[in-house]
């Protein structure tokens, strides 16, 4: 019996439980599921946001157009404005749940700079996450955008999270999927009865009651771009075409926000349409209809409008040359930006050739550089620039003309010209000096006789300068050369030397040669500017000689007017020796026919001086004149001489004979005559 009673309380405990299951949701341990549409992030103090760890609330001065909570006084917030917003540190979150299924999950949040200290946003839903970096460039102030994720079918947990740096959070989005519309709404009725009776009371199955629920109006909205972009873009324009209707025929009016600015469609009707621009940027919309009947039902939709194309600013550097040239190879870079979708690449063109990244290195030659980049939406800035760069100055050489001589030496007046090239910019201008004067425009300069130094001064168009300078050696005058001794007409015999000077003042002399009487030229031995030499006169005739000397410099120029002529009188013989030898002897008396004679009688030689020269004598008799008999004027007996003393003479002027018989008197008679010519010789110039 007790067993039947508790079967009666079984539906009731069925009941319950299908109703706890089916309001069990996976929430956070504090925060109330979230309220269709916009949920602020003040609502933590109404305990629909959980905070986690380090976060608080911090005003934060911003340029979004918003609309303000409505514990805030409501109202639209302009660029400028200071909010109360959630300040969520690195590493820390806040949290919360859902009712049901959602079509849309967003948490707005503020790109913003502030040196290092911006961090990522992280949105997640059960799985389902996504993350951005807040953190702009420098000089930007904050601005709220919508980060939202898809959820999936029954998660009911959410959470948003600051990672590398902190985030600001103003508020939370969610559209909840509309329920299913119930054919009737069910009502059960239970009444238990207890009685302590045996018998059995009998209680009535649940009433259905069944309610009819009218269907929600319809709303769709589509982004139309004028020109479709890359990723989505839109390229010039972009609108949000709505369209709203209810199955029952009821009047409807839409009406949203487009990035938290609320907008309205009209006053309602039946088949509500209308469209609305789209602002530059990326963008949430979100938009709902409600129905005369008092349903209603919302959309959703994001939309990137681009219309601007991304601004270039080559990086050249300034010239350093002349006409707009540089002298150096130089780097050349790109600087690019895009204020709404970014950039995607950028790069250079040079000449032609494919594309290469920023920066890049030109060298010498006329450049064409296009300079590109495009955004991430699609569009593209070119810009073309031309850049000339020559880094080495003209090729020069000197060409000479001139008639050339001996040892680099010209021997003529010099034309020199200098020869200039330049493979990239081109020969601009040229100008000579001459010893370090004053330059002197042109490419030629006539250089006369000296050992001038020319200087060729070029510069091509882009004002390199280069200079050549060569020293020329020009010597158009012959040396001169004079005899120093002997004197001219003298008197020489033998091994004469011959003295001399040779002058020459650029080249210097170099050889000499000479020539006897018109004869071939012979070298001058051992030649210098003061030159001396000897020349033998015994290989030629006594008489007058001619002698002349000419000499070459080092130039190669001779001489052909001589200055260096004598005539010498060579006189190799000497005059002959009229010193008599007298041999004495006994006089051989000759027959007289005067008987007066006496037989004694001795003769008296006396030797007969012919010549005024006086030689020594020689050994070999030259001559024995015959000796003159001189008879003398008185008659005188002569003393009477004993044989004896004859002996003596006798015996040693046969002794001298015989002696003198056994040598050859040759060799001591020349070298008493080459004593004589020495002596005649010193006569001849003491006479002179």
């Amino acid at each position: 019996m007790r067993i039947k009673k508790s079967i009666v309380y079984i539906p009731f405990v069925l009941v319950m439980l299908a109703i706890v299951a089916q309001t069990a949701i996976a929430a956070p341990r504090y925060a109330s599921p979230l309220i269709e549409g916009r949920t602020y992030d003040q609502a933590h103090s109404s305990g629909y946001i959980d905070w986690s760890g380090s976060v608080w609330y911090a005003n934060l001065y911003h340029r979004s157009v918003t609309m303000r909570s409505p514990d805030e006084g409501g109202g639209s917030c302009e660029s400028g404005c200071t909010e109360p917003v959630t300040h969520i540190s690195s590493g820390n979150s806040i949290s919360g749940s859902f009712q049901r299924d959602v079509t849309y999950f967003e948490a707005m949040g503020a790109y913003e700079w502030v040196g290092g200290g911006v961090g990522t946003i992280t949105v997640s839903a059960c799985g389902s996450s996504g993350a951005w970096n807040l953190r702009k460039p420098k000089n930007n102030t904050p601005g709220f955008n919508s980060f939202s994720i898809s959820v999936p079918a029954g998660c009911r947990a959410w959470s948003v999270s600051a990672s590398g740096g902190h985030i600001h959070v103003r508020s939370v989005d969610a559209l909840y999927v509309a329920p299913p519309p119930p054919t009737s709404t069910p009502t059960v009725t239970f009444t238990p009865t207890v009685t302590f009776t045996p018998t059995p009371t009998f209680t009535p199955p649940p009433t259905l009651t069944p309610t009819n629920t009218p269907i929600p109006p319809s709303v769709s909205g589509s982004v139309i771009c004028g020109t479709e972009g890359n990723n989505n873009w839109c390229l010039d324009t972009a609108s949000l075409d709505l369209s709203a209707n209810d199955p029952q025929g009821f009047d409807v009016s839409i009406n949203g926000e487009l990035n938290s600015v609320p907008f309205s469609c009209g006053p309602p009707v039946v088949g509500m349409t209308c469209s609305k621009a789209l602002s530059e940027g990326t963008g949430n919309a979100s938009f709902w209809v409600v129905s005369a009947a008092g349903t209603s039902n919302v959309g959703t939709a994001s939309w990137k409008l681009d219309s601007v194309p991304p601004a270039i600013a080559p990086t050249i550097p300034a010239s350093g040359g002349a006409n707009g040239w540089h002298i150096v190879d130089i780097s050349v870079g790109l600087g690019a930006s895009d204020a709404t979708s970014g950039i995607a690449s950028t790069g250079i063109s040079v000449s032609g050739n494919p594309t290469q990244p920023a920066p890049i290195t030109l060298s010498d030659g006329v450049h064409i550089l296009d300079f590109s980049a495009d955004d991430l939406a699609g569009h593209n800035t070119s810009v073309q620039r031309t850049v000339s760069v020559d880094s080495v100055p003209p090729v020069l050489s000197v060409q000479k003309t001139g008639t050339e001589g001996n040892n680099g030496w010209y021997l003529s007046d010099v034309n020199a010209q200098v020869i200039a090239s330049d493979a990239t910019s081109g020969v601009d201008t040229i100008s000579h000096r001459l010893n370090g004067g004053s330059w002197v425009s042109g490419d030629t300069i006539l250089v006369g006789e000296g050992i001038p130094i020319i200087e060729f001064l070029v510069d091509d168009r882009a004002g390199n300068q280069r200079t050549i300078s060569d020293s020329l050696s020009i010597d158009q005058t012959p040396p001169l050369s004079h005899f120093l001794s002997p004197a001219d007409g003298e008197h020489v015999s033998g091994v004469v030397e011959l003295r001399g000077t040779t002058n020459d003042a650029l080249s210097g002399p170099a050889s000499a040669e000479y020539s006897v009487d018109g004869g071939a030229w012979k070298p001058v031995p051992g030649f210098t500017a003061g030159w001396v030499f000897d020349w033998d006169t015994r290989a030629i005739r006594n008489g007058e000689h001619l002698i002349r000397l000419r000499a070459d410099d080092v130039a190669g120029n001779r001489e052909t007017v001589y200055t260096a002529e004598i005539t010498l009188i060579v006189d190799n013989y000497a005059p002959p020796t009229k010193t008599p030898i007298y041999i004495w002897s006994s006089p051989t008396p000759s027959p007289s026919p005067s008987p007066a004679v006496s037989a004694t009688a001795s003769a008296t030689m006396t030797p007969t001086k012919e010549a005024t020269q006086t030689a020594t004598a020689v050994a070999r008799i030259v001559s024995t004149p015959t000796p003159k008999l001189v008879v003398p004027l008185e008659r005188k007996p002569l003393p009477s001489i004993p044989w004896k003393n004859y002996l003596v003479p006798a015996l040693a002027f046969g002794l001298l004979l015989a002696l003198l018989s056994t040598i050859d008197p040759r060799p001591a008679a020349l070298n008493e005559l080459e004593k004589l010519g020495d002596q005649w010789m010193e006569i001849g110039k003491k006479k002179k």
